[in-house]
């Protein structure tokens, strides 16, 4: 007996330093002081204690207890073990996988599931996926959740409204893919997903994607979204230039008519020089289309009338600021104008006005 607990000091030196060394020592894996110390350094040495051990409830909860994935090494009875399965839970939601199918379908232990990560769900019962108060804890955790929900609870609207809103945050897909027929066509619903992720138009009734204010909203947050909007839309004239205030980027997926119409490409380029470089017209097209944007018809009223102004104050006080070919004067001049419109004038004066007169 004393020799035995003499073998026993170096083996407790060792698993307390690194408890994984439990596998170098298989005699002691029935110990029950040494696998206790063991699973108390690292949780996954329950992998080498003795069947008997893997059974014992205060070994295991320790462990699950450092590291719930301990649970993987569980005996099948305690991973049905309710204490255990909550303990392991609470550090890590994925272990419900392991967990026994009665407490898979226990509303206390999957909604601390899903209170922690709502991706838990997808390991819960048939019977929970279709809670209502479940899912719903679920989506607000993590939207794509609605993956997992039953066919009921994706045509639930407060469910489905709840995951478009929490999904799009995350950046990887949207919600509204999972979400019933009818409620991918329902107009709130679908506002709040593109608003939240512009690509989740893709996912919309043709109804919707036709619907111009749900896809400026899409464009908004994504100018590629508007890749997903109908065709009548991407060919739609005043609609296109709407969405060119919105982002001159969105012009890569208008309709190949528009982009090679002069005329809608002048009024598009007036709203943002831009947006020339999505055009298809050639080089020398483009180019008479900047000598004809003059800038008494491309800055706004406002920015003439504080021209003038400042014209007026140069001439009353004896040219302050001296004019010349060179433009030395333009930050000055520019200084009366609107941020944006002083954008567009810079761009139109160095493009087609190299020797602006006032």
């Amino acid at each position: 007996m004393g020799k035995n607990i003499e073998n026993k000091q170096p083996v407790l030196k060792a698993v307390r330093k690194n408890g994984e060394a439990l596998k170098n020592y298989p005699e002691f894996q029935n110990d029950r002081d040494i696998v206790l110390e063991a699973v108390r350094e690292n949780a996954w040495a329950l992998e080498h204690a003795s069947e008997e051990l893997k059974n014992d409830q205060n070994i295991v909860l320790e462990a699950v207890r450092q590291d719930g994935r301990a649970l993987l090494y569980a005996s099948e009875k305690l991973r049905g073990d309710r204490e255990i399965v909550l303990a392991a839970v609470k550090k890590n939601i994925h272990v419900l996988e392991f967990a026994s199918y009665e407490l898979k379908n226990d509303p206390k232990i999957v909604l601390e599931a899903v209170r922690r990560d709502g991706r838990a769900l997808q390991y819960a019962s048939e019977a929970l996926r279709n809670d209502p108060k479940i899912v719903l804890e679920a989506v607000r955790r993590y939207g794509l959740a609605l993956k997992y929900a039953s066919d009921q609870c994706r045509s639930n609207k407060e469910i489905v409204l709840a995951a478009v809103k929490r999904s799009e945050i995350l950046r990887i897909s949207s919600a509204l893919e999972y979400a019933g027929e009818a409620l991918r066509g329902d107009r709130e619903i679908v506002l709040a997903a593109v608003e939240q992720n512009g690509s989740a138009l893709q996912y919309a009734s043709d109804q919707c994607r036709s619907n111009k204010a749900i896809v400026l909203a899409a464009v908004k947050e994504d100018s590629w979204s508007l890749k997903y909007a109908s065709e009548e839309l991407q060919a739609d004239r005043e609609f296109m230039l709407e969405v060119v205030e919105v982002d001159v980027k969105a012009l890569v997926n208008a309709s190949d008519e528009l982009l090679d119409d002069r005329e809608f490409v002048l009024a598009a380029m007036k709203i943002n020089l831009k947006a020339s470089k999505y055009a298809f017209l050639g080089d020398q097209e483009i180019k008479a289309l900047y000598n004809e944007i003059s800038v008494n018809k491309y800055v706004s009223r406002m920015a003439l009338e504080d021209f003038s102004f400042f014209d007026r104050e140069r001439k009353e006080k004896d040219s302050i600021i001296k004019i010349n070919q060179n433009h030395q004067t333009l930050t000055k001049i520019l200084s009366f104008f609107s941020l944006r419109d002083a954008s567009r004038f810079n761009l139109v004066s160095k493009d087609t006005n190299k020797h602006t007169n006032i």
